[in-house]
């Protein structure tokens, strides 16, 4: 199942669970669907906070190499671009592209050979916003 039909069918099972009447979605959701879908292709579905660039600049001077790794689809490079953070970035590591997700060990070991630079894996940081897959992830990986 390709990305889009897998978020579509989520979509529409969440507004079935959520009370909404087939009779009621069905005539409406293709277009419904198709505006969220394009809205979290783009900035208009995210925001940077306001430090995040002054961030990647400090880094960046101090040649400190910089990737994303994220659980998800084909759409977060294109979202990167619209928010202008590709140009800090030396990587972009979406799960639906590596073939793993977090917090398998294989995708950390994707991104590490994806810097120029041999990196060990102790040499290197992650920063997540997710207890599971991020920090228990990256200490699953290094321990």
């Amino acid at each position: 199942m390709n990305p889009r039909h897998w978020w579509e069918e989520l979509v529409y099972d969440t507004f079935i669970e959520a009370g909404v009447s087939k009779k009621e979605l069905d005539p409406k959701f293709e277009k419904l669907f198709d505006s969220l879908y394009m809205r979290f292709t783009s900035d208009r579905g995210y925001s940077v906070f306001p430090d995040a660039v002054d961030c990647l600049k400090e880094l960046q001077k101090h040649n400190i190499y910089t990737g994303v790794i994220s659980n998800s689809d084909e759409r977060l490079t294109q979202v990167l671009k619209s928010l202008r953070l590709t140009g800090y970035l030396h990587f972009v590591l979406p799960s639906y592209r590596a073939g793993y997700e977090k917090p398998d060990k294989e995708i950390f070991d994707r991104a590490l050979g994806l810097v120029n630079i041999p990196i060990k894996p102790e040499e290197a940081l992650h920063v997540g916003d997710d207890i599971n897959v991020d920090y228990r992830g990256t200490y699953l990986y290094l321990f």
